[in-house]
């Protein structure tokens, strides 16, 4: 038994394109949907899909999504500490300030 030949996809070339614009219509869209998608994502090529002749929806190929990060260690290298550096100037009272202003932030955070 032959197959059925597959409905055709028109080509057009408009200047300064890279490829051809390539249309189908809605009905043999439906019929070759898994094909015209294995196809857009290997070729890059954009498709119309076209209802009674008129473009209704455009198929394109996803962009692929770079490695995400992950946020543990995302900051890694990103604050200077320098174990040499002291509090030089710095009294007992401002130091115990700056403890308490820290303290009454981490209260606030736990707290809600």
């Amino acid at each position: 038994m032959a197959s059925d030949p597959a409905p055709p996809v028109s080509e057009e070339h408009h200047p300064g394109t890279v490829s051809p614009l390539r249309t189908i219509a809605a009905a043999d869209f439906k019929a070759r949907c898994l094909k015209i998608l294995d196809d857009v994502r290997d070729s890059g090529d954009h498709i119309t899909i076209t209802k009674h002749g008129h473009p209704v929806a455009k198929l394109v190929p996803v962009q692929p999504v770079g490695r995400r990060t992950s946020i543990i260690g995302a900051c890694k290298g990103s604050i200077a500490y320098d174990p040499d550096e002291t509090f030089e100037g710095s009294t007992i009272a401002e130091m115990d300030a700056w403890q308490a202003n820290l303290d009454d932030s981490h209260a606030m955070v736990t707290e809600g």
